[in-house]
């Protein structure tokens, strides 16, 4: 009797051990799943994950109609109505000197935008994900008339473009 009680305990000891084994070994497969995916959408061969920085670049002239419908694909995967988009060329009205003395001229982007509170802030941080520099010039949020949910957003970007 003593011998059935005894056994009957060390199995079921060793059960809620392999048990705990399998959740452990399941956790860490899950673990090396996520770190493979993080390093092969980094583009890198080690994930990128000591670099920090991501490449970005000034765009030329024959590159501003790309730029805009770019600018419209964030915005349109992101739920945001674009009411007006139009590009400033005389934007502050002067060259501004960047590293290593090469000339660029400052190109604004003013628009009208209809969206969600968060939707914009989706889309704000996708434009900053950009290769290309674009920089938030200026804001202005005011709540839409008839959806509470919809906000009127004038937005002005800045970006440089080689001459």
């Amino acid at each position: 009797v003593d011998l059935v009680f005894l056994a009957s305990l060390q199995s079921q000891g060793i059960r809620n051990k392999s048990l705990k084994i399998a959740k452990i070994k399941k956790d860490i497969d899950g673990l090396n799943r996520d770190l493979t995916a993080i390093k092969r959408s980094s583009g890198t061969k080690d994930g990128g994950l000591e670099q920090g920085f991501r490449q970005t670049r000034v765009i030329s002239e024959e590159e501003i109609p790309a730029l805009l419908k770019e600018i419209a694909n964030i915005a349109n995967n992101n739920n945001i109505k674009i009411m007006q988009i139009r590009p400033l060329r005389n934007f502050k009205g002067k060259e501004e000197p960047v590293a290593g003395l090469k000339k660029f001229s400052v190109l604004g982007i003013g628009m009208d935008l209809s969206c969600g509170y968060h939707d914009l802030g989706k889309f704000l941080s996708e434009l900053d994900e950009c290769q290309q520099v674009i920089l938030v010039e200026n804001m202005k949020i005011a709540p839409a008339s008839l959806d509470s949910f919809q906000q009127k957003v004038n937005l002005l970007l800045k970006t440089y473009v080689k001459k």
